[in-house]
């Protein structure tokens, strides 16, 4: 995702402009961030992170103002664009699916909110 008017991303942005792009990295010190730098290897790439942010939401409110570029999860970017002032883009590059999973202690299990909550977000990021 870049925002509109981003100087360096076309529409379709090749395997270079994405390299030389600055990159807003999404991270809690999971395997997720990982994932595109490891895609990004297996084709003998590295990414420049310049800044690396806890939350996507923080993230794209920066690079909807700057000229950063991040790579979210297609979900993430198909529900920001409208109203961030973002474009949704496709990477130059294949990156392997990854899972997300649900952990809630075992005196929740029967709790009825709990388990509302848990079908919405399972019913939100089901492919």
């Amino acid at each position: 995702m870049c925002r509109d008017g981003h100087p360096g991303i076309s529409d379709v942005p090749t395997l270079d402009e994405y390299r030389r792009a600055a990159h807003v990295c999404v991270s809690r010190r999971t395997r997720r961030e990982e994932i595109v730098d490891d895609a990004l290897a297996r084709i003998g790439l590295e990414r420049e992170v310049v800044l690396t942010l806890p939350h996507f939401m923080a993230a794209a409110a920066v690079v909807s103002e700057t000229d950063l570029v991040m790579t979210v999860p297609r979900r993430f970017s198909q529900t920001m664009p409208a109203c961030a002032g973002l474009r949704s883009l496709p990477l130059p590059f294949e990156v392997p699916s990854f899972s997300v999973c649900m952990f809630w202690h075992e005196r929740m299990q029967k709790d009825k909110a709990n388990q509302w909550l848990r079908r919405t977000f399972a019913d939100l990021f089901r492919t």
